[in-house]
Parts: structure tokens; C-alpha cells; sequence
């Protein structure tokens, strides 16, 4: 019924990041300072993780679907956009972290991934970008992307006339 479109390809970008020569260095004495305390240190993290939001895209005859995994992640926090006729979802998962003391006083700490993303979806041309839809429902957001009317298959049987 549906098939994985080829011709709506995507694009992940990244923020420029600032390059920095001792970054390997940095991460490994930050490992350092991991394995000595027991648990994460905060000090002198500055990199922010990226997501990548998994994404399967579908074509029936009336519209484009694409279907973007994003748990834990508010809609309030996603924006999605048509820009030069290329759909950008972008968004924000913000920090989640807890730590508490069990009875016994041993500390648990659980660590959840935070940060932003960016992917854009070069658009066909026969996208009809003005009724562009989307819901979210249980950590899935669905884009729902209509084909222009004109662009819409409809089929005849041709006769073949012999001379």
C-alpha cells in the first residue's frame, strides 16, 4: 500500500561547532574524572549532544507522511517549517536528570540524553506545502504533507486503435 519514498530525501545539519585542538584530550581526562568520583563530573563540559531523530517516510496517493521518532520530547519544544520548498523539523530536548539516596545511602543517579536537532526534507514538487499537518501521539511525531490536487494520479484505460 505505502512504499519508503526515494525521491524525499533528507539532510541532518549541525551547528557550526568551534574547533578545538585538545578535545580528545579534554574527553579522555573527563573519563578520567568519571571513573575517579563514580559518576559524570560536570566540570568543563561544553560540547552539547546532538539527536538524530529516526525518521521513515511514506507515499500514498494523496500525500507524503513522514514519521519521526521523538520520545521525551514536548511538542511545545518542536518546531516544524517550509522553507525554499524543503520541510526543516527542528527542536529541543531538554536536560533530564535526577539523583537520590536510597535507604541503605547509596546515591542513584539516572541520566537521560538532552540537546537539539535539526532535519530537513527537501520537498517534491508536488507537495502541497500551504496544508502541511502534523500530530504527535506517544512519542511519534507524524508530518502529513498533501499532494497537489493537479499532481494526484488518476488513471484511464487507454484503447489502442488498429489501422
Amino acid at each position: 500500500m505505502f512504499e519508503l519514498l526515494p525521491r524525499l530525501t533528507t539532510r541532518r545539519t549541525v551547528a557550526p561547532v568551534m574547533q578545538d585542538p585538545f578535545l580528545d584530550l579534554r574527553r579522555d581526562m573527563m573519563r578520567l574524572f568519571d571513573d575517579y568520583f563514580g559518576g559524570p563530573v560536570s566540570l568543563f563540559r561544553e560540547e552539547e549532544e546532538v539527536m538524530w531523530p529516526k525518521v521513515d517516510i511514506f507515499e500514498a496517493d494523496n500525500e507524503y507522511r513522514i514519521v519521526a521518532e521523538l520520545p521525551g520530547v514536548e511538542e511545545d519544544h518542536v518546531d516544524i517549517s517550509v522553507v525554499d520548498h524543503t520541510l526543516i523539523l527542528s527542536g529541543e530536548k531538554l536536560e533530564e536528570h535526577t539523583e537520590k539516596t536510597t535507604k541503605d545511602g547509596r546515591v542513584v543517579r539516572s541520566e537521560r540524553f538532552y540537546g537539539t536537532f535539526r532535519r530537513s526534507f527537501p520537498l517534491p514538487e508536488d507537495a502541497d506545502v500551504d496544508h502541511i499537518t502534523a500530530e504527535s501521539t506517544k512519542g511519534l511525531l507524524t508530518v502529513h504533507i498533501p499532494k497537489l490536487a493537479s499532481a494526484q494520479a488518476t488513471g484511464r484505460k487507454i484503447k489502442i486503435a488498429r489501422k
